[in-house]
């Protein structure tokens, strides 16, 4: 199982841990409580004109495009890519829609709006148990996406930051805290979000308009 030890971080995007998971967080649109850290100047939903931090990215000069093998990537009889599917220890639920706009991708990684996967990791309010997230990336309104965690044993609760490992950062930090563990709070968002996986990567790549993504990085998948 996953602990939560500590990883390089992989975003391509400027550090962001997220703060710090509260539970029974404020509600938020749809009234789920959000614990959400990526507003400057306190909470969503602030008195006055607080905007979104914008994560900046951080050029990764040394990446080239290479070849990888891969497995074979499971299809429908038309060729499409069969989903749900596993892939290590995510389930792929949704591969989402490519946004070209500069916010939503670096050299390394394409952030589709409505990707959505599944995963089992320590649960934030069950000392002894697991329990299934799922993730999601999401349009935030101000030409950059949002990256939801909701936990399945806390109906209601979303964990939101404009980072993948500022989402996750704060899921390791409350378990550690839960378990009274002196482990390191590091963590990989985009390993956590499953996006750092070739199998991903490739279809992702073969999402409409993902040849389209400026400046970023393509890669060959050979299965």
């Amino acid at each position: 199982m996953d602990d939560g030890a500590s990883v390089a971080s992989g975003d391509g995007l400027a550090e962001d841990d997220g703060g710090d998971y509260k539970p029974g967080a404020r509600a938020g649109r749809g009234g789920a409580r959000r614990s959400d850290f990526g507003v400057a100047g306190g909470g969503a939903g602030a008195a006055g004109d607080n905007k979104l931090v914008k994560p900046k990215k951080i050029k990764q000069h040394n990446l080239t495009s290479g070849t990888f093998s891969i497995p074979p990537i499971p299809r429908n009889a038309d060729g499409s890519i069969r989903l749900p599917t596993s892939v290590g220890i995510m389930q792929i639920k949704s591969l989402g829609t490519v946004d070209t706009r500069d916010g939503f991708h670096t050299e390394r990684y394409i952030f589709p709006v409505g990707f959505e996967a599944t995963r089992r990791y320590p649960s934030m309010v069950d000392r002894t148990g697991t329990t299934e997230y799922t993730c999601r990336i999401t349009d935030g309104g101000d030409g950059n996406p949002r990256f939801e965690l909701h936990p399945s044993d806390q109906p209601g609760v979303v964990i939101s930051s404009g980072t993948p490992t500022g989402a996750w950062t704060q899921v390791v930090k409350a378990t550690n805290k839960l378990r009274e563990r002196n482990h390191s709070n590091s963590v990989s968002g985009p390993d956590y979000y499953g996006l750092s996986h070739n199998v991903v990567k490739a279809m992702i790549q073969e999402l409409p308009g993902a040849d389209q993504v400026p400046g970023y990085i393509w890669q060959h998948f050979v299965e």
